[in-house]
């Protein structure tokens, strides 16, 4: 682990002394976008270095990297800890982020990758769901008794409760929505009885999709862990729906654009459509997502998250219209 280089002053440069201390070439590293980590890339390797507010996040990644074999995605070289800040190394996939590089894409080049990602997501969807790659630590710990619930992203429909009363604690939105929610949700958790659970990725927006033109890796795993099919479809939903909002830099294209993914997925993964109660479960997906957004986003916050949160108890996601539902 780097000693003589402070990671919190001068991270590019702890970045490239970790690299060098591993016996890797750095050179010029890039920096690349993150929501929750910082990221610096060599033209072979990653170095990942987390915020250290989502509790076991890389560690828990680099797990699910070393049982994704058969899928195409980066292989782990090293993981460590710099004070209360996990760090890791990995591969770099050849290519670009798909969300980056579809404005220059033609329909045939759009086409050849969503149907690529398909296959991809097959490949990481079969892969053995040990025990300790079932729920990420940060979820677990989110939801324990003093947890910090507004990082409790994506999980079971059966924590709505937990969700609403954190928050009513903080006074995040009128109790009549609050209640509404829980009802809206608890009404429908006999849509997700008997799930067949598979490893999924959890974030899979087209920022953490990589193309080269030949195949779709994925990266970003920190939120990988065992839930139904379905679940993919909650944010790779929300990211055909608003995709300025995944993108730090304002390089997605309009959601125009992405008109078609959905129609192709179709075709080259039915199973992600084959639920019967399928637009019940995306419905509750979306406000379990908001619900806990509501404590991420000041009421007066331009997204609105209260006015989405209606929305979706109203039957108006945006998403019913690109599924056809």
């Amino acid at each position: 682990m780097p000693r003589d280089i402070d990671l919190n002053s001068d991270p590019a440069a702890w970045a490239a002394d970790l690299l060098a201390r591993h016996g890797l070439a750095a050179g010029a590293l890039e920096p690349m976008a993150g929501w929750s980590n910082a990221i610096w890339a060599s033209e072979a390797h990653v170095v990942r270095i987390a915020s250290g507010r989502f509790e076991g996040s890389l560690s828990h990644e680099a797990a699910v990297l070393r049982a994704l074999a058969e899928a195409p995605c980066p292989r782990v070289v090293a993981t460590g800890q710099a004070g209360r800040r996990e760090w890791m190394i990995q591969t770099r996939l050849a290519g670009s982020d798909l969300m980056r590089l579809w404005p220059s894409l033609d329909m045939a080049g759009r086409e050849r990758a969503v149907r690529s990602l398909a296959q991809t997501m097959r490949a990481a969807h079969a892969a053995p769901l040990a025990p300790h790659l079932r729920e990420p630590p940060w979820r677990a710990a989110a939801l324990r008794p003093g947890g910090d619930p507004s990082v409790a992203l994506r999980v079971h429909p059966s924590h709505v409760r937990r969700l609403a009363e954190a928050n009513r604690a903080r006074g995040t939105a009128p109790e009549t929505l609050l209640t509404a929610a829980v009802t809206f949700i608890e009404d429908r958790l006999a849509c997700f009885d008997d799930d067949a659970e598979v490893l999924t990725h959890g974030d899979l927006a087209f920022a953490n999709v990589i193309w080269d033109g030949e195949r779709a890796g994925l990266v970003d795993f920190e939120s990988g862990g065992a839930a139904p099919r379905d679940r993919e479809l909650d944010v790779l939903l929300r990211f055909l729906g608003g995709p300025e909002a995944f993108s730090p830099d304002a390089g997605a294209a309009p959601a125009a654009a992405y008109a078609p993914v959905i129609g192709w997925l179709r075709e080259a993964y039915p199973e992600l459509f084959d639920h019967p109660a399928l637009a019940e479960r995306l419905a509750v997906y979306d406000a379990l997502w908001e619900l806990t957004q509501l404590m991420n986003y000041p009421a007066a916050h331009p997204r609105d998250t209260a006015g989405r949160l209606a929305a979706i108890l109203a039957g108006r996601a945006p998403w019913k219209a690109m599924l056809a539902i």
